[in-house]
């Protein structure tokens, strides 16, 4: 006999677009209680990529339905340009992807993934089992972390003062000069050394880390706030010590004017495009 739940996993509301949130490999998992999801969408169901998989585990995409008139290419568009609803969909897309994540292996899609309805969905999902395959296998049991390296200049030159006047001479005159030289010198070459320490905490932070990358040329402009902006892949059962790790250089840093922030683990949402392949996983709005 057919369930409530069987039943709302096969229908799809009319006229309403497929959302992916994620991913599940592994027997069907029990959704039960869910955050709500994105702002206006149907309940979250499961679509089964492979009907009969011949071995291994099975493959399910989690999705819900949402409105052309909100979701749909042109709207998107226009809606994309309201930052506070943009964030409501980023937190809401993120707290459901991470409920699911404690159900079993799951591979995080990009927000708003949508395709024109459910059948499309799930033949693009079948098109790409073997890609999704190598993602599941590189990804499972892994976390992402970002860590942005600020400098914060009047803090940093302050330091350097402090630190110059103890290994200086003390006095006036030809020494007082010499330490104010020292100085100044020391405060032209501020940004390079900081990037220098910023480099080397990535170097040695990636090292803990499967995967590591820089996000932009933050290094590039000498007179530049940011120093490091990075991405980190990390076995869940290292995270707790990367994080360790962490928490230590933003001690140690801070007093010479450099701010560390951390975020994760999350789920390892940028580690998706390492996987080289004729098309994305991204699906499209219908025109």
């Amino acid at each position: 006999m057919e369930t409530g739940q069987r039943r709302r996993e096969q229908r799809a509301a009319v006229g309403e677009l497929t959302y992916l949130y994620c991913l599940v490999r592994g027997p069907k998992p029990k959704i039960g209680r869910l955050p709500p999801g994105l702002p206006g969408a149907s309940p979250v169901r499961l679509l089964e990529v492979e009907a009969r998989p011949s071995a291994g585990p099975g493959l399910w995409l989690v999705v819900c339905g949402v409105p052309p008139s909100r979701y749909d290419g042109l709207r998107l568009a226009r809606a994309m340009k309201d930052l506070r609803w943009v964030s409501s969909c980023a937190v809401a897309h993120e707290e459901l992807v991470d409920r699911i994540g404690r159900l079993g292996p799951t591979l995080p899609l990009k927000r708003f993934t949508i395709f024109r309805d459910d059948a499309h969905a799930v033949a693009h999902a079948r098109g790409e089992r073997a890609r999704l395959g190598r993602l599941f296998d590189r990804l499972a049991g892994r976390k992402e972390f970002g860590l942005r390296v600020e400098l914060d200049e009047g803090r940093a030159r302050a330091s350097l003062v402090r630190r110059i006047a103890r290994a200086g001479e003390p006095g006036r005159g030809a020494a007082g000069l010499r330490q104010r030289q020292r100085e100044w010198s020391a405060a032209r070459e501020l940004s390079g050394r900081a990037r220098g320490v910023a480099a080397k905490l990535y170097d040695t932070l990636a090292a803990k880390a499967e995967q590591a990358r820089r996000r932009g040329e933050v290094g590039g402009v000498p007179e530049a706030r940011l120093l490091l902006d990075a991405l980190f892949l990390v076995a869940e059962k290292r995270s707790a010590g990367f994080a360790k790790a962490v928490d230590g250089a933003t001690r140690r840093l801070a007093a010479d004017g450099l701010d560390v922030s951390l975020t994760g683990p999350a789920s390892p949402y940028h580690f998706i495009e390492d996987e080289a392949a004729p098309r994305d996983l991204d699906g499209q709005a219908p025109s």
